[in-house]
């Protein structure tokens, strides 16, 4: 879920609500695709396309990643941690994605 119109690629317009982890709802106007600049934890850089990205105006400051729709799409994705750092690896253990924890 995003809040930034400007980062799809393509959009369609459809209607709906989210619920979050503190059981909150809120109102999604739109999905569609998204492409980020991954970044892992040797500094390699490449685009990842995320589909069936929400679009949630009201989201605020932060950008949220569901993990259960990561594993929903069956290509063994596997998430792992290590004190601040979270990484994201293929199947085949290839590193995706890394993020550190900030604060």
């Amino acid at each position: 879920m995003i809040n930034n119109l400007d980062l799809f690629v393509n959009f369609e317009t459809v209607k709906g609500t989210v619920r979050l982890g503190d059981d909150s709802v809120i109102e999604t106007c739109g999905r569609g695709t998204v492409v980020i600049l991954a970044k892992t934890s040797i500094g390699h850089v490449s685009s990842v396309y995320l589909e069936r990205v929400l679009w949630v105006p009201s989201l605020g400051s932060c950008s949220l990643l569901s993990w259960r729709a990561i594993v929903s799409l069956g290509k063994g994705f596997s998430l792992a941690s290590s004190g601040k750092d979270m990484y994201i690896f293929r199947e085949n253990k290839t590193e995706v994605i890394w993020g550190k924890l900030d604060g």
